[in-house]
């Protein structure tokens, strides 16, 4: 992997003291890697990863500040960054410009450098961020309740260590989860882990990557062949091909 630069490197020493080299700061995933994953339309993606154009003819700052911006590279934490993001923009049509502000806020008043990622979300039982958000919000109960909602089954696909630190997560392999339930059902086969396979999704418990089996599906190799070949159930064969195809091609 290229050296980083030094304005790179020094964007992957967080608050809380991480190196360049650790795997959760490591530039790994392209926009378009990022985009499948997540389920975010790349154009989407983009505006959050670099900014937007604004009306006076400026451009906005990013939401998440990603890894490698020069090489246009994410990190793990970036990843689940964009995870929460969609959470909250899938909620009742939430405005960009009201996420944005509400993040500002949490980042220069309260001195939260990540608000999408704070460890405190696990520690304070997932509840802090939609608390801080509904009063900068000043967003009626309802609203709170389904942010809640929906953020709790997006926040459980995120995987902590003891010390609250996210270490795995299981991306959705079904496109659109903007329901609770509908999001609740979702499977959790596929995990992606910055110390396993440099990142790369695979199907959990093992290091066979989603892509490889997608490519060979893709191919031409049947179902019941990759089955065998990996020693993996049907079920987690096909969520590894909609990791990473279209629901129809899969």
């Amino acid at each position: 992997m290229p050296a980083y630069t030094k304005a790179e490197a020094s964007t992957t020493r967080r608050g809380r003291g991480l190196r360049s080299s650790e795997p959760r700061a490591t530039p790994a995933y392209t926009k378009v890697e990022a985009s499948r994953y997540l389920g975010i339309p790349h154009r989407t993606l983009h505006d959050w990863v670099s900014g937007k154009s604004d009306s006076g003819g400026g451009r906005q700052h990013p939401l998440v500040s990603i890894a490698a911006p020069s090489r246009h590279l994410l990190s793990f934490e970036n990843i689940l960054e964009l995870h929460v993001l969609a959470a909250l923009r899938h909620v009742h049509g939430v405005r960009m410009r009201v996420i944005r502000n509400a993040l500002d806020c949490l980042q220069t008043r309260l001195g939260v450098a990540r608000p999408l990622i704070d460890e405190q979300m696990c520690t304070d039982g997932k509840t802090i961020l939609v608390h801080r958000l509904d009063r900068l919000f000043d967003a009626g109960h309802d609203w709170q309740t389904s942010m809640l909602e929906l953020l709790d089954v997006h926040l459980d696909r995120i995987e902590r260590n003891p010390a609250g630190i996210a270490t795995r997560l299981f991306p959705f392999t079904r496109r659109g989860p903007r329901d609770r339930r509908a999001a609740a059902r979702q499977p959790r086969v596929v995990v992606m882990d910055p110390a396993v396979a440099f990142g790369r999704a695979v199907i959990a418990g093992s290091r066979v990557s989603t892509a490889e089996v997608a490519d060979r599906y893709k191919a031409g190799d049947s179902i019941a062949d990759l089955v065998q070949d990996y020693a993996r159930t049907r079920a987690e064969i096909e969520e590894a091909i909609r990791c990473e195809l279209d629901l129809k091609a899969a």
